[in-house]
């Protein structure tokens, strides 16, 4: 999705010519509004660079804080439930379009805890199409989940369960001991635990 990521740079904004050869990058920090001004300017990607809000695609229409926005309205509680119910189909509707939008960002130009939310949409995401469409497919939604946010236990154990039904045992059982070392509930440890044991008389 986006094509050109500058680095942040608090108070810029940076527009990317798509059509020019080599592209055109013009960094302007004059202007009383400078959104607004290249936007009529260019018209065409536009970066806004502010603290932690960094921006944009033309694809899509949006800029920083409005994928911020976006992120911040997920409710990753409720399609928690609905996969915890068997609702995938509901999961998949609900995560679709901000799945989509997300899909190819630049993550470092997210705060941290923006990422760790994205990372639980991508990881339910991940998991309602794991159990209605297609277990194979599921996985780049996993590791998105976890390049996003590494300290989430969830993930590798998803990702874990696929190892074991392509018999990968030895990966299955890295994925599921990783998942142990980062979650402390004791439930999620115990069961996490049955197949660590299981796994270790399989290799």
């Amino acid at each position: 999705m986006l094509d050109y990521a500058p680095p942040p740079d608090i108070s810029k904004a940076i527009t990317y010519d798509k059509q020019r050869n080599p592209p055109l990058v013009e960094v302007v920090s004059s202007m009383s509004n400078p959104l607004s001004e290249l936007e009529k300017k260019i018209g065409s990607t536009i970066y806004l660079a502010q603290n932690d809000n960094v921006v944009s695609d033309a694809g899509y229409g949006l800029v920083g804080s409005e994928y911020n926005k976006i992120i911040d309205g997920l409710d990753v509680g409720l399609v928690h439930r609905l996969n915890d119910d068997g609702k995938y189909s509901q999961v998949i509707d609900k995560l679709k379009e901000p799945i989509s939008i997300f899909k190819k960002f630049d993550y470092s130009l997210l705060n941290q805890g923006r990422k760790e939310k994205l990372s639980k949409a991508f990881n339910s995401y991940g998991y309602a199409i794991r159990q209605s469409i297609s277990m194979e497919d599921s996985k780049k939604y996993f590791n998105t989940a976890i390049d996003l946010d590494p300290n989430n236990s969830a993930p590798y154990g998803n990702l874990g369960f696929i190892m074991v039904k392509e018999k990968k045992y030895a990966e299955a059982l890295r994925l599921y001991q990783t998942a142990k070392e980062l979650n402390n509930d004791p439930v999620f440890k115990k069961k996490v635990q049955k197949w660590i044991n299981k796994l270790k008389t399989m290799i």
